[in-house]
């Protein structure tokens, strides 16, 4: 389709707005978007036609994610260097064969770009967010585990910091938290609550070790990561080596 697109140069954006230049935009940002598969042009419209850009030289997936995704759900590559936006797909634009969009990124030969007539068609509205994670590291402290409480007491009885609201605990809070007070060891437990504490009274408090599992409640501050759970705290410490019998 290079004749539909020989007046255009990547870092124009054509909208039903007007145009504005992108030339200076950042690509550093990748989006998430997931593969939907190789599709014709519509019937009598483009695919999406909602925004285009073309440059025969540096296109590649990633350069047209981020020309798209700031404002548009679904984009798609064409003949090699045509980057093509919308939020659905044209009237007649329908699923082609895989082995249709055989033309290689004219940004990079180890990706694919569609073809003449074949759009590789990507989405956001799809793409799955990454499941949430114990935090490994966070400042100057290392994950070890997840434990329990202590036996009759707090398995970490220094400063304390409570918060449940949705902008509140996180791994990383806690870390920068316990670090003011200078302890050695910090956990998080039951969405929002912070411990700090030194590794000696840890070892004492009777706290054992538990299984990954049970340390299963989301950071109220952050859906991506957990924050221990009811009786079970992720615990954290400048030396990973503490050694407990596991529960």
């Amino acid at each position: 389709m290079s004749s539909a697109v020989s007046g255009l140069v990547f870092g124009l954006l054509v909208s039903t707005s007007g145009a504005m230049s992108i030339r200076n935009q950042k690509l550093s940002v990748r989006q998430a978007y997931s593969y939907l598969g190789c599709y014709t042009e519509g019937t009598g419209v483009r695919a999406l036609g909602a925004a285009s850009a073309t440059n025969y030289t540096t296109m590649t997936i990633e350069t047209c994610a981020s020309f798209c995704t700031p404002t548009y759900t679904l984009f798609g590559l064409e003949f090699g260097g045509e980057c093509w936006c919308a939020d659905v797909l044209g009237n007649g634009a329908v699923e082609a064969p895989a082995t249709e969009c055989n033309f290689a990124c004219d940004g990079n030969a180890t990706e694919t770009c569609g073809a003449s007539n074949r759009l590789s068609v990507y989405t956001t509205a799809g793409a799955a967010p990454a499941p949430p994670a114990h935090v490994l590291t966070a400042g100057a402290y290392n994950r070890v585990g997840c434990y329990t409480e202590g036996n009759g007491t707090r398995a970490l009885s220094g400063a304390t910091e409570v918060d449940y609201s949705i902008t509140g605990m996180t791994v990383e809070k806690c870390a920068a938290f316990c670090t003011i007070h200078g302890s050695a060891v910090m956990g998080v437990e039951y969405g929002g609550e912070c411990y700090c504490g030194d590794a000696t009274a840890f070892a004492a408090s009777g706290s054992l070790a538990a299984p990954d599992a049970d340390c299963n409640m989301l950071c109220n501050g952050s859906p991506a990561e957990f924050c221990g759970a009811g009786n079970r705290l992720d615990i954290y410490r400048s030396n990973s080596t503490l050694a407990r019998s596991r529960s």
